[in-house]
């Protein structure tokens, strides 16, 4: 139980790095396009 907590909150981790790192590019792109 607590191994899946703690592997649930990795992968939620990593899913919100993931996302925080595609909003930045993608924000750059898009200034850079104007």
């Amino acid at each position: 139980s607590a191994i899946l907590v703690l592997v649930a909150s990795l992968i939620f981790a990593l899913v919100i790095g993931a996302m925080d790192l595609g909003f930045k590019n993608a924000l750059a792109k898009f200034y850079e396009s104007f």
